[in-house]
């Protein structure tokens, strides 16, 4: 793979132990269908922001990224909740 990103995957995040898809994390769900499409000459980045979540969120998408250095990824943490404005913005 080269280091040029051909697409960035904004992932906005807030409290991902409340949402769950035949019992697992939703987010879970959704990582894996993005780990799939991983193709020779493609390369993406995902960008996680993270919305003040109260709960491991963060912790879980910093191990999450830890565990998967085939995907350039990034998180970044608001230091106050918006209350849903960051889901309007993007």
């Amino acid at each position: 793979m080269n280091n040029q990103v051909d697409v960035s995957i904004i992932i906005p995040t807030w409290s991902i132990f409340n949402k769950k898809v035949d019992g697992k994390l939703a987010i879970e769900g959704g990582l894996e269908s993005i780990q799939n499409q991983l193709h020779e000459g493609f390369q993406f980045e995902l960008v996680f922001v993270d919305d003040a979540s109260p709960d491991g969120t963060v912790e879980w998408i910093k191990d999450w990224i830890e565990k998967h250095p085939e995907i350039p990824a990034t998180i970044y943490v608001l230091g106050k909740n918006s209350g849903g404005l960051l889901n309007h913005v993007i």
